[in-house]
């Protein structure tokens, strides 16, 4: 065994050893060492076309399989055109490590050429971000772990690159912390109480649920005390949304159903939910007791009765094993409101239809992913989720441009599962250049375009409160041209029977596929929910 090691060989390494099998990056000149350390030990490594896109592909990697991905970007430029993917991933939760290059380390603060202090900059939107000083090997599978652990969130790593030539003595040991938090059982006693004492108990669960593959264990909890269970909008999956018990999520895009349960319940047993102002806007009165449990102790924005930190799944249990079992549920679901326009047949197409038309021909365990927009609303209104990590969007950021990148991440993923894209013209253009690295990776994504020619939500806001001065237009594009250019088949539907063809050609193509569905740019998505 050798003495010493390159700092790109150590970094390498612990990279590697933090379980990490998919990187994705954009090349520079002053990474190409580590670039060819991480060929050597066999990770996958996916030239995205903008490093925005490599961090968004990194984080659509995480939320589609709850593994953890990284990427990777040179100095200077390179590293401050992550900033948007790296905001995207803190604002809606989710877990990657972003690695960026950075000046030699003796022209640090000398102003030189491409230097710029990434660290202030990216502090306001990582749990934890470091400059690589000692220890790299430590400090590599410390920053994994922290991404990993408590809520996700990025991590920030800044390499000098003078440190990946260098050889350094190191024995790639690494004991890795591990924090017991110890159940209250007095907590759980009087959750139980509370429980047993309540008529009209309801679940709310959220992203944390998921991340803590709490599936069963809600389910479980939920028929033995007859409670309905609502969701977040990134909660929805934990429970099958055809389930009886599942009664659709809370918000302001929400079901009706969900909205009912949740104004009538007296107890409400929230479970990872954070408690936006999308979600916690309706609770405005102190008439509800509230049972809180998350992995970590953050600011929320309502009081709790009981607030339990640490393990979801372990909590639930304890709660559940000592709960009375009480009778069916104490409300029934109502049939949800028809979505108008889903059964029109005119051209120009309507999106809510064309969205509606492809959601019939999915299976249940596809991965669908949005961009944000009006595509997404639509998406969310219609859809049913029956899995977790199987609907996917920017849910708190709402980056435009997400989709596509985050698509490729997904797939990666999840090779075995279909992974279907539903975007909008105005995303789609800010990161067409992923179009080229579907093609040169294989990478099987299926693109749904809803080409309506305009920013569709800007232009419905213009419209109710400027009077429609302004258009929005994103003008003439070719998009089918432009698909093949870049590697990637296409084909454009005008009309209902080019739409029905169109989205099965779509669904079985080999390998990926775009299709170019011209809609109408007067829809307007609904106000509230269903």
């Amino acid at each position: 065994m050798k003495s010493s090691y390159s700092g790109a060989e150590i970094i390498a390494r612990g990279i590697k050893d933090s379980g990490v099998e998919t990187l994705f990056w954009y090349p520079g000149r002053e990474i190409l060492p580590l670039y060819h350390q991480l060929k050597d030990l066999g990770i996958s490594l996916i030239r995205s076309s903008h490093e925005q896109c490599a961090v968004h592909s990194a984080d659509g990697y995480y939320r589609a399989s709850g593994r953890i991905s990284s990427a990777l970007t040179s100095t200077g430029p390179g590293s401050v055109n992550a900033m948007m993917g790296l905001s995207c991933a803190y604002k809606d939760g989710s877990s990657l490590v972003l690695l960026t290059g950075q000046v030699p380390t003796n022209k640090i603060g000398t102003d030189s050429f491409e230097e710029v202090d990434l660290l202030s900059m990216t502090s306001p939107v990582t749990k934890k971000n470091l400059r690589l000083e000692n220890d790299f090997y430590g400090q590599i599978r410390s920053s994994f772990n922290e991404a990993l652990s408590g809520r996700p969130r990025p991590v920030h790593v800044e390499i000098p690159t003078d440190i990946l030539e260098q050889y350094y003595p190191i024995d790639f040991e690494y004991s890795k912390d591990r924090e017991i938090i110890k159940l209250d059982i007095e907590k759980i006693k009087f959750a139980i109480k509370l429980i047993n004492d309540s008529k009209r108990p309801l679940i709310l669960a959220g992203y944390g649920a998921i991340n803590s593959n709490s599936s069963q264990e809600i389910r479980s909890l939920s028929y033995k005390i007859g409670a309905p269970v609502i969701t977040t909008l990134p909660g929805r999956g934990i429970i099958d949304e055809d389930d009886i018990y599942c009664f659709g999520t809370i918000g302001v895009r929400g079901t009706n159903n969900a909205k009912t349960a949740f104004e009538k319940s007296d107890l409400i047993i929230s479970m990872g939910v954070k408690f936006s102002d999308r979600t916690s806007y309706a609770i405005d009165d102190n008439s509800k007791h509230i049972i809180d449990i998350d992995i970590e102790k953050t600011r929320k924005n309502i009081p709790f009765d009981i607030s339990f930190v640490g393990s979801i799944k372990e909590i639930i249990n304890n709660i559940t094993l000592g709960v009375s079992r009480k009778n069916d549920l104490w409300i029934k679901k109502k049939p949800t409101k028809k979505i108008e326009g889903i059964s029109s047949s005119s051209k120009p197409l309507k999106p809510q239809k064309v969205i509606y038309d492809i959601l019939e021909k999915l299976d249940k365990n596809d991965i669908i992913i949005t961009d944000t927009g009006s595509i997404t609303v639509w998406t969310h209104l219609l859809k049913k989720v029956h899995f977790p990590r199987t609907f996917i969007c920017s849910y708190s950021f709402g980056a435009m441009g997400f989709g596509l990148p985050a698509s490729i991440g997904a797939k990666l993923s999840n090779d075995e599962k279909r992974v279907v894209l539903i975007t909008g013209d105005g995303g789609l253009l800010m990161v067409l250049g992923e179009l080229l690295t579907l093609s040169e990776n294989d990478i099987d994504v299926k693109i749904f375009l809803i080409n309506n020619g305009v920013l569709g939500t800007i232009k419905q806001y213009e419209d109710a409160k400027f009077g429609g001065k302004y258009s929005f237009s994103l003008g003439e594009k070719d998009f089918v041209s432009i698909s093949r250019g870049l590697g990637v088949s296409a084909e454009r539907a005008e009309d209902k029977g080019e739409l029905k063809k169109g989205i099965k050609e779509t669904l079985d193509s080999e390998g990926s596929m775009l299709l170019d569905i011209l809609t109408d740019p007067n829809q307007k998505v609904p106000s509230g929910g269903i």
